[in-house]
Order: structure tokens, then sequence, then C-alpha cells
């Protein structure tokens, strides 16, 4: 899946997902609601 640019996302766990830049930057998103959009979105895309 891409985001926009050349981000990517992924599952590192159970509970968190993660979003790197090209920076190598890493945000975390430990929201059940953000988990599910990003699982949805590697799903459908």
């Amino acid at each position: 899946m891409t985001w926009t640019g050349d981000n990517t996302a992924s599952a590192l766990d159970s509970s968190n997902y993660y979003i790197s830049n090209n920076s190598g930057a890493y945000a975390s998103f430990v929201e059940e609601s953000d988990r599910l959009m990003i699982q949805s979105y590697r799903e459908y895309n």
C-alpha cells in the first residue's frame, strides 16, 4: 500500500501501527480507530 509521496505503513505488532516517511521519522497510531483505518486501507488498496 502507499500513502502520499513515498510514505508506507506496516503493522509491527498487534497493537501498534507505524507510518514512516522519507526522513525515517515514525508516528505511532495506537487508537482503535486509527488501527482500523489503516487495516482497512491495507486490505482494500
